[in-house]
């Protein structure tokens, strides 16, 4: 156990400012991944290049794929931004209202960032095959229970085959309240791509991106991980902790600097991704062990216990059961039994140091205790 001078030492070290190799940092604007092997990255899951485009004296950078196209999912997220692109001096524009009507003009989803570029500097005058138009099944949402669940998964594109889409909403009705869902896209809208992350070779089997380049909030899913009943809901929890305002305890929310990009110091890292990973076991429902340890696999080389048996334990205490099939909890329930177990949990003690020397060598305990009481001494 460090003291109080240890720690201390370690995040002053932690906020030097990174040089172009990148061995320090201020703080860190990465995505938050989800890995079937532990990896962290600076970048994005998936980048495209971008294309340069002016509209009305604008400049906008127009993501591309290898073909000089703008991918689908990329023309949904710009769509989703409901800050940008609003006329009349208007803050917000409504997507659900205008994806709800075909207008006269619709450009073809296969298509330039110089045929796009008038809709992408105002998407509300015309539309595009199938993101904004009212047989787009990308905002599909009949196979919801709920009505509340439909009203805001409206505000949710998911892109991907029919059966990726229905296991995508059906984890978030299942694993969030309706009053969550609400909170969840109420700063913007939230694209979900199941794609393919060759995550065989890279170990990333998912990524939480926040806002960037002008478009909406982003979760990527590797297609052979999306129905593992973990690895979407570990990247919709990182996106509830972020713009959620309704959660104020350090367990709960994002160590995130914005609520828009991801901007995360290197000290708290560790924290974001135990305090997450904890959330996502407790919400869990038609519960199914996970057939790889993932952020537990860090935990058990300075344990020595077996991370598979680590997980079963913190199953337990945060939901009651660890048995396949098992229902998780949501809402409040959720929430307060992760504030309540944390200490007590087994993922408390990841530290990011023992897998790569860049991380502070702190551990998810230890920074939520500094600030504790750092917050205990304002």
């Amino acid at each position: 156990m460090k003291s109080k001078q240890q720690i201390a030492q370690t995040m002053r070290a932690s906020k030097q400012p990174r040089d172009e190799l990148g061995r320090f940092a201020e703080y860190t604007r990465r995505s938050l991944n989800k890995a079937a092997n532990p990896s962290f990255v600076d970048s994005a899951v998936v980048e495209y290049k971008t294309r340069a485009v002016i509209v009305d004296g604008r400049k906008y950078q127009i993501p591309i794929d290898s073909n000089g196209k703008v991918p689908k999912e990329e023309i949904a997220a710009r769509y989703l931004n409901m800050s940008e692109g609003a006329r009349k001096g208007r803050q917000y524009r409504s997507p659900v209202s205008d994806s709800g009507i075909t207008a006269h003009i619709v450009l073809p989803a296969d298509i330039t960032p110089e045929g796009i570029k008038k809709w992408w500097a105002h998407p509300n005058t015309c539309d595009v095959q199938g993101i904004d138009t009212a047989d787009s099944p990308l905002y599909d949402v009949k196979t919801l229970k709920k009505q509340g669940s439909k009203e805001y998964q409206k505000k949710i594109a998911v892109d991907g085959t029919e059966r990726e889409q229905k296991i995508v909403r059906k984890t978030i009705e299942n694993s969030y309240t309706v009053a969550e869902q609400k909170n969840m896209v109420k700063k913007g809208g939230l694209v979900i791509s199941v794609c393919d992350l060759d995550s065989e070779r890279t170990g990333k089997a998912g990524g939480y991106e926040g806002m960037r380049n002008g478009m909406s909030y982003r979760i990527r899913v590797d297609k052979n991980h999306v129905g593992d009943g973990d690895t979407l809901l570990h990247e919709t929890v990182h996106h509830s902790r972020m713009v959620d305002d309704s959660r104020d305890s350090p367990i709960l929310k994002s160590r995130s600097k914005s609520d828009k990009l991801v901007s995360v110091y290197p000290v708290d890292v560790a924290l974001e991704e135990a305090a997450t990973v904890a959330e996502a076991l407790t919400r869990q429902s038609d519960y199914r062990p996970p057939d790889d340890s993932g952020y537990y696999g860090l935990v058990s080389r300075s344990t020595g216990k077996n991370a598979k048996k680590l997980i079963e334990e913190d199953r337990r205490m945060f939901v009651g059961s660890s048995a396949p099939g098992s229902k998780g909890l949501k809402g409040q329930r959720a929430k307060k039994s992760v504030e309540r177990g944390f200490s007590s949990s087994n993922i408390k003690d990841l530290n990011l140091n023992r897998y790569d020397r860049r991380f502070p060598n702190i551990s998810a305990e230890e920074r939520l205790r500094a600030i504790s009481e750092s917050k205990t001494n304002d």
